[in-house]
């Protein structure tokens, strides 16, 4: 995975150097350049899929989302435009991730978007992708379930609570202050849903008469926390998206 995502950052460094130099991308493309297109729009959080060097429908859908995000004309087209706005971001969020300082000098190995992404598909069913921060959580998170502890279960909770609070205070500071009362009433809500949850899973075990092992109740929310909490992460940075699935 390392040497692909070198290749991949490689190729990257070609598009940045030289963007209007390149042929409009369209569906039906493949190639080195439509890589290195996905590439960029998995990292700003648009894909959310690695990419193939394909551009199928997913990608379509990425540079639509994107074009429409950045007030370009809407064709799905990846054009010399929509190519350098998207470089432009691109390059912003390396730098304030500090994996960009302006020299033309790009990190080997990126495996994860900037941001969460949440993909529910057609048919009802959905794909997180997260960030790498809130990967490196899940793991911290992990290693805490893995001990079996009552009281290591509840820090894993305390964890993810603890981000999706944070996250809540990230979209009252951006949102306008005509807006500050809804996301306060939905971080209001957060915290009533949270405790709902614990007292539905208690009573759940309550109902068919089996005792919780220590921790499971911990366990059954940790998932549902780790889920809002990228879906808060993807809802903040317009990543949310529905449509089918494949590139």
């Amino acid at each position: 995975m390392k040497k692909v995502l070198r290749t991949l950052s490689l190729l990257l460094v070609i598009l940045l150097l030289a963007p209007a130099a390149l042929a409009d991308l369209r569906r039906g493309a493949e190639g080195d350049e439509v890589t290195n297109l996905q590439l960029m729009l998995f990292e700003t959080g648009w894909l959310f899929e690695l990419p193939d060097g394909k551009f199928g429908r997913n990608t379509e859908a990425a540079v639509k989302a994107y074009e429409k995000y950045a007030g370009l004309p809407v064709d799905g087209v990846a054009d010399e435009a929509m190519l350098s706005a998207l470089t432009a971001d691109w390059r912003l969020l390396m730098a304030e991730m500090g994996r960009y300082d302006g020299d033309e000098s790009f990190p080997a190995d990126l495996a994860y978007p900037f941001f969460c992404t949440h993909w529910r598909a057609a048919e009802g069913s959905s794909t997180i992708t997260y960030c790498e921060a809130h990967h490196q959580l899940c793991l911290q998170a992990d290693r805490l379930m893995s001990t079996g502890s009552a009281e290591d279960a509840r820090k894993a909770c305390a964890l993810w609570q603890a981000e999706i609070l944070r996250l809540y205070d990230q979209w009252y500071d951006a949102c306008t202050e005509e807006n500050h009362s809804a996301v306060t009433a939905s971080r209001a809500l957060f915290l009533s849903w949270a405790e709902a949850q614990r007292v539905a899973i208690d009573g759940w075990y309550a109902t068919f008469q089996i005792l919780p092992g220590a921790g499971q109740v911990e366990y059954a929310l940790e998932i549902s926390l780790r889920e809002q909490a990228a879906w808060l992460c993807a809802m903040i940075s317009g990543s949310l998206a529905t449509g089918e699935e494949g590139q």
